[in-house]
Parts: structure tokens; C-alpha cells; sequence
């Protein structure tokens, strides 16, 4: 009896990458421009310009190294500002009442 060789699928490389824009995040993308156009009609000049540009491109370059890093770090930071509780006090059971004070 001749041994069967397994099916399998393997899952697509395009179904499982982050979407990114220009190698950063998209949200952090669209609200740097959009920061960087509100600076420009703000300030309605050449240095509000030059300002806009700048800002722009630093925010641009840290952004693709944070996507490199993490491609999901802005997520997972927005979710981590949830829990600024500074210690979670542990329970036997969640009817107890626990009235000690932790330094």
C-alpha cells in the first residue's frame, strides 16, 4: 500500500499582512497630513509651508520605523491607556471584599 501524501492549502501571504500606507500605519498617516494641510491654511504663508513639510516628513519616517517595529503599535497602545490601573489587588473569589491597604 503506497503512502498518500497529505492536502494541504497554505494561507496566502496578502491574507494575513498588515495594510500599510507609504510603510507606515493609515491612521497615522491621514491624521499627520491632515495636521500638516490645517498648518498650512492656518498659518497661510510660506513658513507655515516649510513648517508643514517638515512636520510631515519626521512624522512620515518615525512612523515607518514604529510600523517596522510593530505594525499594530498605535492599536495596541490606544487598548493599553484602558488599563492605567497602577496594581490589580488579587481575590480568592469575586464575592470578597478585600480591605487591605498596598503600599
Amino acid at each position: 500500500m503506497e503512502q498518500e501524501e497529505l492536502l494541504s492549502n497554505g494561507v496566502y501571504s496578502f491574507c494575513t499582512r498588515p495594510v500599510l500606507l507609504m510603510g507606515c500605519e493609515r491612521k497615522l498617516l491621514i491624521l499627520t497630513g491632515m495636521l500638516s494641510v490645517v498648518v498650512v491654511f492656518a498659518m497661510a504663508s510660506i513658513l507655515g509651508l516649510v513648517i508643514s513639510l517638515v512636520l510631515f516628513f519626521l512624522g512620515l519616517s518615525s512612523f515607518r520605523k514604529l510600523a517596522k517595529a510593530d505594525p499594530f503599535m498605535s492599536d495596541i497602545f490606544i487598548r493599553q491607556l484602558q488599563y492605567r490601573q497602577k496594581v490589580y489587588l488579587a481575590t480568592g473569589t469575586p464575592f470578597e471584599v478585600n480591605n487591605h491597604k498596598y503600599k
